[in-house]
């Protein structure tokens, strides 16, 4: 199986990050497995944004320190990913990026009704290109596309659904469809829909939330998958019948409603989790990335956060590396002790305001946080915290940037994934995590 994931660069960066970043050229990394590859195309996709947004020090006692952090701008990485299943031939999308054609998604990304991010986008990084180019074909169509999984449906994540043929199933987490409704044309009317969700991506589209496969059914997606349990996951699916690709689209420690999930191949099991906090019907997917000597796995977090400083540094009493996956419980009970917790919480933040508000309270109707399900979000955090604590697993979120400069996305660079644990991919980005919270420390 092999899997294909696109990254595209963010401009703006966050302190430590602002210099090796800036750049606006395309960037391709491929990883090769022993059964499998994994590509990385990072182009020039543009959020600029202030760290309000995304997180908050709420244990800073110092207030002026923690202003100042809020206003720092930010660097978010975007993935989106091609699985290719070697045995079946099947080749699926999980996430499509984020699309740059304002006639086809909603008018608030374009209008100026969304204040606390801008964005610019580049032809050669938008999904369709990238796969047109990498497959030397002239039509999506060609391509032999087998369906597409939507970590959640958010703009970053669901791109340009018209770029690719609407007779391919799309797969979502439980309660998508309730929350997207009739999407942005019913919202304007009145009626129930998500005005940030694209009304022209619900026509003649069939799409199957999670909760519906692995049961009995002609179709022979739903028919194949088998459910399962690993981990500290309570519900897990296996997605090709295999035990190479493994959905986890049930309840976790926390569960997490909004995730961007991504699948990994090889001689894998792929976990994709159900999880609440960042919005309705939100997935992740833990990987197993070896098997041996000793397995490793990763965990494609989505959005369950979008900074490191969400899960890391580890709250007592998790301690680094002192566990494996499979001496994980189910269920975790054990309080954190808060007093020595200095992760960070979701952000709140004016969502008509471009920059941070640090001289006044934000006023109801206008306070936000990329997190809907915040008490929720919560415990997904906890979570992640769980997974990476174990020496076996390596947690990456959707948009971490740590991540992406420890794993030397470089144009031509290659990066061996299922190595990730000898090459000290973890390590890595834990230390450029601390160094970037030792910078925010020295702010005056």
């Amino acid at each position: 199986m092999k899997l294909i994931l696109l990254i595209h660069l963010v401009i703006c960066s966050c302190l430590l990050f602002r210099v090796l970043l800036h750049l606006d050229i395309p960037v391709s990394i491929q990883v090769r497995f022993r059964s499998a590859q994994f590509q990385a195309d990072r182009r020039t996709l543009s959020i600029q944004s202030y760290r309000q947004v995304w997180a908050d020090d709420t244990w800073d006692k110092d207030r002026k320190r923690r202003l100042e952090k809020a206003k720092q701008p930010v660097e978010l990485p975007v993935l989106s990913a091609l699985i290719e299943h070697e045995s079946s031939g099947e080749r699926w999308l999980w996430d499509l990026g984020m699309a740059n054609d304002f006639a086809v998604i909603p008018e608030v990304f374009s209008d100026g009704t969304v204040k606390f991010m801008s964005v610019a986008l580049n032809d050669q990084g938008q999904l369709k290109n990238v796969l047109l180019k990498k497959f030397n074909v002239d039509a999506i169509e060609k391509i032999g596309l087998s369906g597409i999984i939507l970590s959640h449906a958010r703009v970053d994540h669901y791109g340009n659904l018209l770029d690719f043929p609407s007779s391919l199933p799309s797969f979502v987490g439980l309660g998508t469809m309730d929350w997207v409704g009739g999407g942005e044309y019913a919202a304007k009317k009145g009626e129930k829909g998500l005005v940030s969700f694209p009304s022209s991506f619900l026509t003649n589209r069939t799409y199957i939330e999670m909760d519906h496969v692995g049961t009995k059914s002609n179709d022979p997606v739903k028919r194949r998958v088998k459910e399962t349990k690993f981990g500290p996951f309570d519900h897990a699916w296996d997605w090709f019948g295999d035990a190479l690709a493994c959905a986890v689209v049930g309840s976790l420690i926390l569960r997490l409603r909004n995730w961007t999930a991504y699948a990994m191949s090889g001689l894998v099991k792929c976990y994709d989790c159900f999880a609440e906090g960042h919005c309705s019907g939100h997935m992740v997917l833990l990987a197993k990335t070896t098997s041996e000597p000793k397995p490793t796995y990763v965990l494609l977090s989505g959005d369950a956060a979008h900074q490191q400083a969400l899960y890391h540094p580890l709250p007592p009493p998790l301690q680094l590396n002192k566990e494996s996956l499979g001496s994980c419980a189910v269920k975790y009970s054990r309080s954190y002790a808060t007093e020595d917790d200095r992760r960070a919480t979701p952000g709140y933040f004016d969502r008509a305001s471009s920059e941070a508000v640090t001289d006044r309270p934000i006023s109801e109707d206008k306070a936000s946080c990329m997190q809907d399900f915040p008490t929720e979000a919560m415990r997904t955090l906890a979570a992640l915290s769980r997974m990476e604590a174990c020496a076996d697993v390596m947690v990456v979120l959707a948009h971490e940037i740590e991540f992406a400069i420890a794993a030397g996305l470089q144009e031509g660079a290659e990066l061996v994934v299922n190595d990730w644990q000898n090459k000290g991919f973890k390590d890595a980005k834990i230390e450029l995590g601390q160094r970037e919270r030792e910078n925010l420390a020295s702010l005056k």
